[in-house]
């Protein structure tokens, strides 16, 4: 049976869900999602240094900018995490 799938074309493989394209798209989503993060902690820096705001903000800011992209990691690698499991869990009930 695993000799039938290694045969397959792509587009079978993907339509009978035996290849997951979650991970490259979570790949996707970190990239978007920090860069959006970013750009908030920019936004709220700077609206703290325009005067509009208090110190907390421009601290604020500094966090979001810092700490942004390890959340972002995090959440990220563990549902590779969780995909990569269900791909070798695949693997070993092909045997």
């Amino acid at each position: 049976m695993y000799d039938e799938r290694r045969n397959q074309s792509f587009l079978s493989r993907m339509l009978n869900f035996d290849t997951m394209i979650t991970p490259t798209i979570i790949k996707i989503i970190y990239v978007i999602v920090t860069g959006i993060g970013m750009l908030f902690g920019v936004t709220v820096f700077l609206m703290g240094l325009s005067g509009g705001g208090s110190g907390f903000e421009t601290l604020g800011g500094l966090l979001i900018i810092v700490a942004s992209p390890f959340v972002n990691r995090i959440w990220c690698v563990g549902m590779i995490v969780i995909f990569k499991i269900h791909e070798n869990l695949n693997k070993i009930a092909n045997r």
